[in-house]
């Protein structure tokens, strides 16, 4: 029988409880953690990522926004209730760090997450010093929760009287004046995943545009196991929570360069005459969903990239995620070579004279990435 319907033997009728007393954790961001993943109407892969495959498939990094509820109070004894996410990350089988394959061992071990970024988790509600009624937000942080748990039951919040001006007053947390809002955890990502040191700190010198990386200098897929923990403040007795699998966090930057052979040498050289643009080319992430490459001027794009085709073509490159693909990381035109003619030759023998840019662009499949593009000029 599901969670929260129990039967009246006598009447035979089911007896829905209230949602609003039952301690849930329902989503990440706007994902849904639940039905299972990798079932049907799910919103995460099996693998950890979120969203519609076909489209996406996100990773999370920054402040990853954990939502739910949970009651100030357990609906059957009155104790307070607290609350904690426990987090321990898969491993691999073979090569530590394999960039090529997904970690593939489940966490042995959980431990409790203390790296918490400031969470709006909902409003006190009072009357102030002028007789009118008044709300204040309540956040949690990093101080609250040093040994992983949080309790809003009875914390005392400092509220502004307003009258007089600047006065104060200490409220504390009850069902009666506690509004939640569907925050219960902003995840601070990078404090959890700086614990792996940059496999290319610095990135990657403009001498070395246009190379692919080493095994040894890409960052592997990383994924976590999260659950949500629920227990009787007082008796320590556990409430049933939740648990997600896998969830992919990332905060790695991407690798990226971008030169011309033409201007290696001397970067205002002039391309007047040239038959050909060599253009020099790396970028590289564990979560690309696409990179483009354009030569434009003051009247648009003169070399406008292809349509995506999955992978980087030779002219104009680009490429994108398709489903399923969770190695597409990007590409490389080049190296340099010696002779000056190495990287992907673009015919601009017939273009006008004019100042021109050569615009590398991509976005990455971390959840709200914008998209970012770097670029050089040329004169011709």
């Amino acid at each position: 029988m599901p969670p929260g319907l129990c039967v009246d033997l006598c009447t035979d009728k089911v007896i829905v409880d209230d949602p609003g007393t039952l301690p849930h954790w329902q989503q990440v961001e706007v994902f849904d953690i639940h039905p299972t993943p990798g079932t049907f109407g799910s919103h995460f892969s099996v693998e950890g990522y979120a969203g519609d495959p076909t489209t996406g498939a996100f990773a999370f990094g920054g402040g990853v926004t954990l939502k739910g509820n949970c009651p100030l109070v357990h609906s059957g004894t009155g104790n307070p209730l607290e609350y904690r996410f426990q987090i321990g990350e898969w491993t691999w089988s073979g090569t530590p760090d394999d960039p090529a394959t997904l970690p593939s061992v489940a966490p042995a071990g959980l431990s409790p997450v203390t790296q918490l970024a400031t969470t709006h988790v909902g409003y006190v509600f009072y009357t102030d010093g002028n007789g009118a009624a008044a709300s204040y937000p309540v956040y949690v942080g990093a101080t609250d929760n040093a040994d992983g748990w949080i309790k809003l039951q009875g914390r005392p919040v400092t509220v502004g009287m307003y009258n007089p001006p600047g006065s104060t007053a200490v409220v504390n947390i009850d069902h009666t004046n506690f509004l939640r809002t569907f925050d219960l955890f902003v995840l601070n990502s990078p404090q959890i995943t700086t614990a792996h040191p940059a496999k290319l700190p610095g990135g990657l010198p403009k001498a070395d545009a246009g190379r692919s990386l080493t095994n040894n200098e890409r960052e592997p897929v990383r994924r976590y196991k999260l659950t949500f923990e629920v227990r009787d403040a007082m008796t320590l007795a556990s409430v049933p929570g939740d648990h997600l699998d896998s969830l992919v966090l990332d905060n790695s930057p991407v690798i990226r360069q971008l030169d011309l052979e033409e201007l290696r040498a001397n970067a205002c050289n002039p391309l007047a005459g040239a038959a050909n643009a060599h253009i020099l080319y790396t970028v590289d992430h564990p979560h690309l969903r696409s990179f483009n490459i354009a030569i434009g001027n003051n009247n648009g794009q003169v070399h406008p990239p292809p349509a995506f085709s999955g992978s980087p073509t030779t002219a104009m490159p680009s490429g994108a995620f398709v489903a399923g693909d969770y190695f597409f990381r990007g590409g490389a035109g080049g190296p340099h070579l010696g002779g000056g003619n190495g990287g992907v030759p673009v015919a601009i023998g017939a273009d006008p004279s004019c100042a021109y840019a050569v615009t590398l662009s991509w976005q990455t499949r971390i959840w709200n990435d914008p998209g970012h593009s770097t670029a050089i000029l040329y004169c011709k």
